[in-house]
């Protein structure tokens, strides 16, 4: 039940985040709150996760990932753990370099990232 609800709320996020290019704090907190609720733990490996993926994403470019990608990927991690989060994100950037390839749209060009999270949280929740 949980991970549908978490999917929901992805799919969602992934439609504002096309047409608004941003992921609002809110929506990202009630994922959190409605999460906890649905999981009943968090897990603060996960969140560890998501600190380091933005500590590298500065270090790579500080405009690589917009801080509603990396807070809501924080939220995967507080609610689905270490392992599951690392390989969420490395779904999630997979994704994102094959959409890259195929439109020719690169690294300056900002794109939405969430529908990445979207469909990489779905094939980990279907497939792996």
């Amino acid at each position: 039940m949980g991970n549908f609800v978490v999917l929901i709320f992805l799919l969602i996020i992934a439609i504002i985040d096309i047409k608004k290019k941003t992921i609002h704090n809110k929506t990202s907190l009630l994922t959190l709150l409605i999460g906890l609720f649905l999981y009943k733990k968090i897990y603060l490996t996960g969140l560890l996760v998501a600190t380091l993926i933005l500590i590298i994403c500065i270090f790579i470019d500080e405009n690589y990932k917009g801080g509603g990608d990396i807070k809501f990927i924080g939220v995967i991690g507080l609610l689905k753990g270490f392992n599951f989060t690392i390989e969420f994100y490395i779904i999630s950037e997979i994704l994102c370099v094959i959409y890259r390839k195929i439109t020719k749209k690169y690294k300056k060009e900002e794109i939405a990232y969430a529908p990445f999270m979207f469909l990489s949280f779905l094939i980990k929740t279907i497939f792996l």
